[in-house]
């Protein structure tokens, strides 16, 4: 009879053994090994880039940028009004010198960035004043009293020139993301639910109605950017988890760009379906319902757009559960998108239970990384500029850090220093940009490996399939 001595001891893992939803842990920890943050990163680069081309190309094409000061839902104002406006602005002498003042109001008209540089000129020309008249160093609360009039006029002025599509609709979803995140960890749903809602009626909605033709381009170069390099993500943590060698940056993004569009259409195909029964029951009313005598008949076959209603409500549902598996689907199995989204939707439907415990897992573990990364990341962008700037004495504004956690503004205010300290501001700027997308590529390389391990973990629960056995890739 074995003694006490030979019994095998008791562990998390052996306690796990034989459940599937801890394998999900090992989320985080593959998300972040490098080869995938470099994916992630270039990805950010490559959307970043694309997406103030098409704000610079959409402003010269407009004139102006395509959404007003006040947000997507607001009108673009008339042009007697705002060069009324940036002629309030100007007029205030105590942030325009007079003499650049009076040549601009001299003008028919007055452009934003033409006060812009009025306002910038005029404090370079003060600070330059106060430096040569004062009989000791400015103290840095003497430099943020003399800048504040003029910080404020160049928020008026931006405010008045508005912005890009993209660039309004992917700082609003960052904001709408931190505040969910900050929501979840808090335990406080209603701030998270309030913040997704700000998102769906403030940014998503009025970019369809508003602005149609530039959300769906912008719609459609997101899907190929996030497939192929999500598929690249994707197609490398499932090499992580089934034990294969995992492919490096390069190898795994030549794998998801000759499955391109198989990935794209992936994301595309379900919200292709839900629109195009939307545009059917849309031109059928508009027709049908017009014509007496036929409307009656309509009305009768209501029941047909009732089921249709009902058919893309679940395509909807099971989007909203499901969608993250979407390109993992295609990745997992080297098929087509028609197969790998048949499979995600067999999944929800064979097991939503399960699924929505999986995504919980999921979400808990990610808003708790992000709540820790994002404190990690700010402090260590205001440790290092406040140590290497700290000896530096008081400047008209700080050439680096005072970035706030959750936010990461970058450099709001570098216009108010000259010459080479403007230059170096602005390098130091972009070294602090680019950790705030390693922190953002964090993000989405969690949200491609996460649906990796959680479709692997369902097609388990399913077709009793190992997660080790995925489809080869044949090239």
């Amino acid at each position: 009879m074995p003694g006490t001595g030979d019994r095998p001891p008791i562990t998390v893992a052996s306690l796990a053994a034989g459940l599937l939803w801890p394998r999900l842990w090992r989320t985080l920890p593959i998300a972040t090994r490098p080869g995938r943050l470099i994916v992630a990163l270039v990805m950010l680069v490559v959307l970043l880039g694309f997406g103030s081309v098409y704000d610079m190309l959409d402003t010269a094409w407009r004139g102006h940028p395509a959404v007003a000061g006040a947000g997507l839902d607001a009108d673009w104002p008339p042009a007697d009004r705002l060069d009324a406006n940036l002629r309030g602005i100007v007029s205030n002498t105590n942030v325009v010198d007079p003499e650049l003042a009076g040549a601009l109001i001299a003008q028919e008209t007055i452009r934003p960035g033409q006060a812009r540089a009025a306002i910038i000129k005029s404090f370079r020309k003060r600070s330059t004043e106060l430096e040569l008249d004062a009989q000791a160093p400015i103290t840095s609360v003497q430099w943020d009293r003399i800048r504040t009039p003029y910080a404020s006029a160049i928020r008026d002025v931006e405010l008045l020139r508005g912005s890009g599509l993209f660039e309004t609709a992917s700082r609003n979803t960052a904001r709408a993301f931190n505040e969910v995140v900050l929501g979840a960890v808090s335990l406080s749903p209603a701030r998270s639910a309030r913040a997704a809602t700000w998102w769906w009626s403030r940014t998503l909605v009025p970019m369809f109605s508003r602005h149609t033709a530039g959300a769906v381009t912008l719609g459609l170069l997101a899907m190929l950017i996030f497939g192929v390099f999500g598929g690249a993500i994707a197609r490398s943590t499932a090499c992580d988890i089934a034990g294969w060698p995992a492919p490096g940056p390069g190898e795994s993004i030549g794998f998801a760009w000759r499955r391109r569009f198989d990935f794209s259409m992936a994301l595309l195909g379900p919200a292709l379906f839900i629109g195009a029964v939307a545009l059917l029951l849309a031109i059928v009313g508009a027709v049908a319902l017009r014509i007496p005598g036929i409307d009656v008949l309509a009305s009768i076959l209501y029941g047909v757009a009732l089921l249709l209603g009902l058919l893309a409500a679940l395509c909807v549902f099971g989007l909203c559960l499901g969608g993250l598996m979407l390109i993992p689907s295609v990745a997992v199995e080297c098929t087509d998108w028609l197969d790998g989204v048949q499979r995600v939707y067999a999944y929800v439907a064979g097991t939503p239970g399960r699924l929505v415990m999986y995504l919980l897992a999921l979400a808990t573990q990610g808003a708790l990384a992000y709540w820790a990364l994002s404190l990690i990341f700010a402090g260590a962008i205001n440790f290092a500029a406040g140590a290497t700037t700290g000896w530096l004495g008081a400047k008209p504004t700080e050439m680096a850090g005072h970035v706030e956690p959750f936010v990461f503004q970058i450099q709001p205010d570098a216009w108010a220093l000259t010459g080479t300290s403007g230059v170096a501001a602005h390098a130091m700027g972009l070294w602090e940009l680019t950790a705030v997308l390693l922190l953002a590529a964090c993000v989405f390389s969690y949200l491609f490996a996460g649906g990796t391990a959680l479709y692997l973990t369902l097609r388990e629960v399913n077709d009793q399939q190992d997660m080790c056995d995925i489809s080869p890739d044949l090239g």
